[in-house]
């Protein structure tokens, strides 16, 4: 008795969509995929198999078991990928390979029946900035003028500038 079904297929959330990536986030970045067994009667067990274009690693679950007629739900989790050292906009690819190991609880020997999806994730615009103000080394007396030197420097992966910017203090004799 050969299986009558099954498929596989990519839970598409925030956004994403067949045409619209997955956004990569900064720790870690879950995605969820589903298996359907169309068969009336009897258990499948798939082994699953990872891969990704990028430097990152995906975990997941390497065998699951879908009983007769459901449709549930998995998830893999990208991590080790450094989003604020990658340019925005940066697209990678992602694959979930399934073999169909076992049906009615019995071992399938040769490969006959495999599902594979295939998604696309993007590199979001991060925006950050690195404030340096120097030191003026001298105290800050009644009527004392200084000049403030500060830098600011793009630690975002996108280039950004900045027009306008405003020094403010929380001291009430001092006018900035």
């Amino acid at each position: 008795d050969a299986p009558i079904g099954w498929e596989m297929g990519l839970v598409y959330e925030g956004g994403a969509s067949e045409d619209h990536p997955f956004t990569l986030s900064e720790d870690e970045t879950t995605i969820r995929f589903w298996i359907r067994n169309d068969n009336v009667v009897g258990d499948i067990e798939v082994s699953l198999e990872y891969d990704t274009s990028s430097d990152g690693s995906i975990e997941g679950e390497e065998s699951v078991t879908v009983g007769s007629g459901s449709n549930d739900t998995f998830t893999i989790q990208l991590t080790g990928i450094s989003v604020w050292n990658i340019p925005a906009g940066t697209t990678y690819d992602f694959d979930i390979d399934g073999d169909l190991t076992s049906y009615l609880g019995a071992p399938v020997v040769a490969p006959i029946s495999s599902q594979s999806v295939e998604g696309d994730l993007v590199v979001p615009e991060l925006h950050r900035w690195d404030v340096d103000i120097e030191d003026i080394g001298h105290p800050v007396n009644a009527g004392t003028e200084f000049n403030v030197h500060l830098d600011l420097r793009n630690a975002g992966n996108t280039a950004d500038s900045i027009s306008t910017f405003s020094l403010e203090d929380e001291c009430r004799v001092l006018t900035v």
